[in-house]
């Protein structure tokens, strides 16, 4: 027979080492308080027109793209991989359907907001990347290689 201070010890132990996942939030339960933890990254993204990556198509810009990101987080460190495929001509260098995959190196963490340097796989810096995490998106702004007029926007919704 379990005495009530036996349960109440119980009840402590379990509250102290509780983690509710909500979304991509959690919710941890720590010495009897609450605390919300930061948005975790970690998994599959879908960026689909009009998500994805979109470049303004007045400049000779990148390629307007529907993506598909596989990041993980480990601390405070974000890698992965992103594999696009051509929608839309910006200008001469894509051609429609062309599937591209980089990967994601240099990535970060930093509450909601999320970094990381794309390379093609010859190793090659292709764009720098910054952004956020909110519920299940995640959106940004892309700057190309090729300098301040390759400037693009990337959206995608965790799978």
């Amino acid at each position: 027979m379990t005495t009530t201070k036996g349960r109440l010890t119980i009840l402590r132990v379990l509250a102290a080492s509780l983690v509710i996942v909500f979304g991509i939030r959690q919710v941890v339960a720590q010495g009897g308080t609450w605390t919300t933890v930061s948005p975790i990254p970690t998994g599959r993204w879908i960026g689909v027109a009009p998500d994805g990556i979109t470049f303004d198509p007045r400049a000779d810009a990148g390629c307007d793209s529907d993506i598909q990101l596989d990041v993980t987080q480990v601390g405070t460190a974000l890698s992965g991989t992103n594999t696009g495929k051509t929608r839309a001509l910006n200008n001469s260098h894509c051609h429609i359907g062309d599937v591209l995959t980089d990967t994601l190196t240099n990535g970060t963490v930093n509450g909601a907001a999320v970094s990381w340097s794309a390379h093609d796989p010859s190793g090659r810096v292709v764009a720098t990347v910054s952004g956020s995490v909110s519920g299940n998106r995640m959106s940004g702004v892309i700057i190309g290689s090729g300098g301040g007029d390759q400037v693009g926007t990337f959206a995608a919704t965790r799978q």
